[in-house]
């Protein structure tokens, strides 16, 4: 478990999400990153974490991660990568469609509905990356100040039913 994640549990889960943007999008298997961070991504890791861990918004505990420990977990990332290049058309359609289904954590009652709210938690995620992006080059915001812009967004995000189901669905806590 890392923070409030019990990354076992969404394994599989993250696996068929893998799956199905390599199947049904432009990405090309030979564009992932099949190697680690480099050490200056890695330093870059490690610093954001310590500075975040030392805000108001930080919840009591929150891991800092070393330089080292970015660049064990890119290592261990970049293997699981090139696994999941190796896997991906051992996986049937009817197989992928139905798992996709199966974990959407809405409750979704098809393969249809799970890449309906597939897709807007990629839209979701893209929209605050490209946020936070804008925010922390901007040389007038300090990282606090980005972090508590695209918190808002987030947060608006949210409650307009961009980012989740407006009805008829809940988060589903496990199956």
């Amino acid at each position: 478990q890392f923070g409030r994640v019990d990354w076992v549990s969404v394994w599989p889960f993250m696996q068929i999400v893998d799956n199905y943007y390599l199947r049904n999008t432009s990405s090309n298997i030979a564009n992932l990153p099949k190697s680690p961070l480099p050490v200056a991504g890695a330093d870059f890791i490690a610093k954001s974490s310590a500075s975040f861990a030392q805000s108001a918004y930080a919840p009591p505990g929150f891991p800092v991660i070393t330089t080292g420990g970015a660049l064990n977990c890119t290592s261990a990332w970049s293997n699981v990568v090139n696994r999941i290049t190796v896997v991906t058309n051992q996986f049937s359609t009817a197989h992928l469609e139905s798992m996709l289904a199966f974990y959407d954590v809405f409750g979704a009652s098809s393969y249809g509905e799970a890449v309906g709210h597939l897709d807007m938690a990629r839209n979701c995620a893209v929209t605050a990356v490209e946020a936070w992006h804008k925010a922390i080059v901007n040389d007038q915001n300090t990282p606090l100040s980005a972090y508590d812009s695209v918190l808002a967004l987030y947060e608006k995000m949210f409650a307009s039913g961009e980012c989740a189901p407006k009805s008829g669905s809940k988060v589903v806590e496990s199956k």
